[in-house]
């Protein structure tokens, strides 16, 4: 391949003059560097496509000049020229991120027939040594993850409340965790909780408390949510789902910074910040009077909006990345590429289930996938035949088409779970039962 631009480290000028001989038929823009410090600093300058480096150095080993490489331009292919004797090291150098290594002596052939292999995949997705991880784990340098990552900066020193918004599966949750680590109450509990999966009773119980006698059953006094988060953050998750009833005492909690367990007369004051999150528009929820328009307005003082991932393509590849790294070790695999096609593939993808389903996609295909690389086979591999055909020209077989398509792929991301799924497609529990029976699709299966 014409045009690439080559880093060659070798402290034997005789090796160099030996490798720019070899390369030179094939057109290669070549930097040479006797050392490694020269080298890292023509890193720091200089764009390259591929680094070519001796494991015997002045100053530093091979594998140290890797590292320290890595931190400077960690997509660029990296491969250790070694001698018998530094296989051993040379192997661990693949591990800690080189691209291969060549064993000395090694024929110009196979020299050309790495270098080619490696340039082909330069623009293959490598995960970097430090991700542009702020904030908890929030990953992203799209304009508008960066537009939101102000907006936290700027309101982390405040004591308001904060309504966040957003698809299932957009990562509220982190943005929640990111404004309280980022707050003055950061070294006080932050507690969560699912508004949606609690009955009222349970919910009411959970949230307040209650005393020793208080109903059948209540044999000794427990402390509430708010009083567990007292001094600091309670993140109320799919607060739309909420009953009336405990909208009323919420509301109550905001405004005046106490409450009265269940059955206790008593008033216990809480200095407590509420951060709570919707998966659907909880001010449309005001206009359809399923929601209280006073709460609404008490929790939205800041509101965030959280894009879904189809409109922030930019960060599929990062967040693919930062997955295959996260996966890769808890599996015990040895994956740290994607291929371009496999990023093309993922950024194509419409993900109803966001973030989530593509953190359960990697995962996935780190179960498929083949020595280091991800490629575009490894993806959305279906383990189980839908039977589904492809759309005809109707309008209606068309529509029924697509709502198949994403009910499957919320299952997926959900794991099966039907009302995580309903959750990701933003429909009811009802609704998706209907559809399942409809289609015909067994969750079990």
């Amino acid at each position: 391949m014409d045009n690439y631009k080559i880093l060659i480290v070798d402290d034997e000028q005789s090796m160099l003059d030996m490798l720019i001989s070899a390369l030179e038929r094939k057109k290669y823009e070549i930097t040479t560097c006797l050392d490694a410090e020269e080298a890292l600093n023509k890193l720091y300058r200089q764009k390259f496509d591929i680094i070519l480096s001796d494991q015997i150095l002045t100053g530093m080993s091979g594998t140290d000049f890797l590292a320290k490489a890595k931190k400077i331009a960690p997509q660029v292919p990296f491969i250790l020229m070694t001698g018998y004797a530094d296989v051993e090291n040379a192997v661990e150098a693949v591990k800690k991120g080189a691209y291969s290594y060549l064993k000395k002596p090694f024929s110009t052939p196979k020299l050309l027939q790495l270098l080619e292999q490696a340039v082909e995949e330069s623009d293959v997705i490598a995960p970097p040594i430090e991700y542009q991880k702020v904030f908890s784990n929030i990953v992203g340098r799209s304009t508008r993850m960066r537009e939101l990552l102000e907006l936290i900066t700027k309101i982390s020193s405040t004591n308001a409340t904060v309504l966040i918004q957003g698809e299932s599966g957009t990562g509220k949750e982190l943005i929640a965790r990111a404004i309280h680590q980022t707050s003055t109450r950061r070294d006080a509990p932050f507690v969560p909780i699912n508004c949606s999966v609690l009955s009222e009773n349970l919910l009411e119980n959970e949230l307040f408390g209650h005393v020793k006698g208080a109903f059948t059953g209540a044999t000794q006094l427990k402390r509430g949510l708010f009083q567990e988060a007292d001094t600091g953050t309670l993140f109320l998750d799919e607060i739309a789902e909420i009953p009336a009833s405990i909208q009323t005492k919420l509301l109550r909690v905001i405004q005046e910074k106490e409450f009265k367990p269940l059955g206790s007369n008593e008033i216990v004051h809480v200095d407590v910040r509420i951060i709570a999150a919707s998966n659907v528009n909880l001010y449309q929820a005001t206009l359809e009077k399923r929601f209280r328009e006073d709460l609404y307005y008490r929790l939205a003082v800041i509101p965030i909006v959280v894009p879904p991932l189809r409109e922030r393509t930019e960060d599929i590849q990062d967040l693919a990345c930062y997955f295959i790294e996260k996966y890769g070790q808890i599996n015990g695999k040895n994956v740290r590429r994607i291929t371009t096609e496999g990023i093309k593939k993922l950024k194509q993808y419409p993900w109803p289930g966001n973030v989530r389903e593509l953190e359960n996609t990697i995962e996935r295909a780190i179960a498929f996938a083949n020595g280091i690389l991800i490629s575009a086979e490894d993806l959305f591999v279906d383990s189980v035949d839908y039977n589904i055909v492809p759309p005809s020209n109707s309008l209606k077989d068309t529509i029924n088409y697509n709502i198949h398509s994403a009910i499957i792929r919320a299952l997926q991301a959900a794991n099966g779970n039907r009302s995580q799924a309903a959750r990701i497609l933003g429909i009811s529990r009802p609704a998706l039962y209907y559809q399942l029976k409809k289609f015909g699709i067994n969750t079990k299966k």
